[in-house]
């Protein structure tokens, strides 16, 4: 059989729903303002009735197509080059008996394509980043165009979305990806002007799995029982049985009665006497529960004047990580299943008062860190109507209290009002419909709701790129990884073993290992409690380096962060061997290298360090007369330590070190 019309049956993959008027008859990625792939033919495409010919006329050419059994027709046109634009596209076909169908498509583009998916930082848009105003009012490039996927999830592979192309302005620019418009930005400057299409396909707090078709999580076992668990629920749904709300209700009361006399604090009639305290904000790992998961209590009160008293207020607490169920004296305020996302509670009329008012946090920690992840001055509660005063600040110290460890738990009803961690449901509702449009490459920033799993995210990553191309049928489909950015609050620690590191590691090692994958590092641009570093342009401009050496050839630029690549022993001494040196590695910090050295007891010491020469590090310390072992920026929140003259961040590793 022919291979092209063995990829046509992936890209236009039948719809949940069968109805020929359900189906557009020309795919939305089709749409006015579209920017189609430079130099690849294009399999323009849409429904129409079983058996009936479709004509498509494109750059003065005209190609027929007949629609198979269940509707689909493919076309292929071009390839096109940026000088045949802007083009239009005019599509006419059969419909119902006496209704001739016809479709236009106007001001398409010959440029390059970039999707740019993943979790909450590439979602994080324009208008939410540091320069995030002035760079949306400036944001005014009619050959840039965007094509914004909202962020949504389905039971089913869908075969096109209700999204349309837009063309870059400052109105269309701030609600869009703030990564991926700096990276389209500068990819246009960088390649002189030639027009750009950007699609951004992102779903905050969404694991990896998520983003990978049902065939190819089927190769990863431990989620056999979750999707089977899923497939009854999907069932359930269909014939209309299936009561999200209902099920959590009844399995938050076994969970309290499981709980014991701790359900008593819906109504504050518990004494916290007995309760730890631990500060606030900060992941409770960090505070003496390092390897506690499961509910936990928090309580503090805070007092407000008379004015106060009755009147409406919003409740200010950033992200809890995971789940959290929020009381004030008494009365449930909030409740919300988003570990990335803040926490804006409404308090109603008649709820706080005069004195003194007790707030309660139910948290339930599933895997990783646990607990609040904001700023202090993100937590507050700001009372409507009255003076600033009013405005309380909650950060501090709260009574803390564990409950119900999650080995104890039963188990949870599947909740798809909380999707993120579900294989699949991602990739059928954003990815799937996109399957086939030609791509100069993807752009992946995604890897902290994997976080607590570093093992098996090291198999995920490469599987869903080796996904992704086995249904594009493009093997060399180029991927950019952006590593994620470093959470945890300073130590003077020289090693970190820690999953967060572990899972830096694992993108790393992927980018090292599979081919046409190119890696930039945001490791260095995170804060304490928050995962989510607000200077999107810095991290964009580090993922040109290797779009640039990767995709576009230009070998005479460096292709990205330096990597080591050979570590040698030198009597006590070790030389560790960078690529991508560029111009010549330059050491950032003249105390703490980031560089540490072990000898035979494992035990990791700051280690000493000099530049060897333009792309060598040569590294040691005193007393460790037999170095076994090295790490660089192994860490929660590596510091930008060692960088090549491009101003790129040296890649954290640990390694071996070879007999001499």
């Amino acid at each position: 059989m022919n291979t092209c019309f063995c990829w046509l049956a992936f890209v236009f993959f039948p719809l949940a729903i069968g109805a020929e008027e359900s189906r557009p008859f020309l795919s939305p990625l089709f749409s006015d303002h579209a920017v189609i792939q430079r130099g690849r033919r294009l399999p323009v495409g849409g429904w129409t009735v079983p058996g009936s010919q479709v004509q498509v006329r494109i750059a003065g050419t005209t190609t027929t197509a007949i629609a198979g059994t269940d509707g689909r027709w493919t076309a292929w046109v071009g390839p096109f080059t940026v000088a045949q634009g802007p083009l239009d596209l005019a599509v006419d076909g059969t419909g119902t008996p006496g209704h001739p169908r016809h479709a236009e498509a106007r001001d398409l583009l010959a440029g390059e394509v970039w999707l740019c998916s993943g979790q909450s930082n590439m979602s994080w848009t324009l208008a939410q980043t540091d320069d995030g105003p002035a760079a949306t009012a400036a944001a005014d490039h009619p050959t840039i165009r965007l094509y914004n996927i909202p962020s949504t999830w389905a039971l089913k592979p869908l075969d096109s979305l209700n999204v349309t192309w837009s063309v870059c302005t400052p109105e269309t620019a701030g609600d869009f990806s703030g990564l991926g418009y700096h990276f389209g930005r500068e990819l246009q400057e960088r390649l002189n002007g030639v027009p750009i299409g950007l699609i951004s396909a992102a779903f905050s707090g969404a694991a990896a799995e998520c983003f990978m078709s049902p065939e190819a999580i089927t190769a990863f076992g431990e989620f056999a029982t979750v999707q089977d668990q899923h497939g009854k629920v999907r069932d359930r749904l269909a014939a209309g049985t299936y009561d999200i709300k209902a099920e959590m209700s009844a399995w938050w009361k076994l969970v309290d009665t499981l709980a014991g006399p701790d359900r008593a604090l819906e109504a504050f009639g518990l004494p916290t006497t007995a309760w730890n305290y631990v500060p606030v904000p900060g992941p409770w790992q960090e505070h003496g529960q390092p390897k506690y998961h499961g509910f936990v209590w928090y309580r503090r009160s805070f007092d407000l004047p008379a004015e106060a008293a009755g009147k409406t207020a919003r409740l200010e607490l950033g992200p809890i990580d995971d789940r959290d169920t929020t009381w004030i004296n008494g009365v449930e305020v909030g409740e919300m299943a988003n570990w990335v996302a803040p926490r804006h509670y409404d308090v109603p009329a008649g709820v706080l008062r005069a004195g003194r008012n007790d707030l309660a946090v139910r948290v339930l920690d599933l895997g990783g860190r646990g607990g609040f992840t904001c700023r202090p001055n993100e937590m507050y509660l700001a009372v409507n109507g009255t003076a600033p005063e009013a405005q309380v600040p909650l950060a501090g110290t709260w009574s803390f209290h564990q409950t119900l460890p999650i080995d104890q738990l039963p188990t949870m009803p599947v909740d798809y009002g909380w999707p993120m961690t579900v294989p699949s449901l991602q990739y059928q509702a954003m990815i799937h419909p996109l399957v086939g449009y030609p791509l100069a490459g993807v752009a992946w920033y995604q890897g902290e709701s994997n976080g607590d799993r570093p093992g098996q995210y090291r198999r995920l990553l490469p599987a869903l790129i080796a996904d992704w191309r086995q249904h594009w049928q493009d093997p060399q489909l180029p991927f950019l990884l952006v590593q994620i950015a470093g959470i945890a609050p300073d130590h003077d620690q020289p090693v970190v073993e820690s999953p967060w590191a572990a899972t830096m590691e694992a993108q790393a090692f992927t980018a090292a290992t599979v081919p046409r994958v190119g890696l930039a590092s945001a490791c260095d641009l995170g804060f304490d409690y928050d995962i989510h570093p607000k200077d999107k342009r810095t991290v964009a401009h580090r993922l040109i380096y290797p779009a640039l050496s990767l995709v576009y050839g230009q070998r005479d630029l460096v292709a990205g962060s330096p990597v080591a690549e050979r570590v040698e022993r030198h009597g006590q001494r070790v030389r560790v061997h960078f690529r991508n040196a560029g111009r010549g590695l330059k050491l950032l910090a003249n105390r703490l290298s980031g560089f540490a050295i072990a000898g035979r007891d494992g035990k990791p010491v700051w280690a000493q360090t000099r530049l060897e020469d333009t792309d060598t590090v040569e590294i040691w310390a005193n007393a460790i007369a037999e170095p076994m072992r090295i790490w660089f920026n192994y860490d929660n929140h590596p510091k930008a330590r060692l960088a090549n003259a491009e101003g790129l961040p040296a890649i954290p590793f640990r390694a071996e070190v070879p007999a001499p």
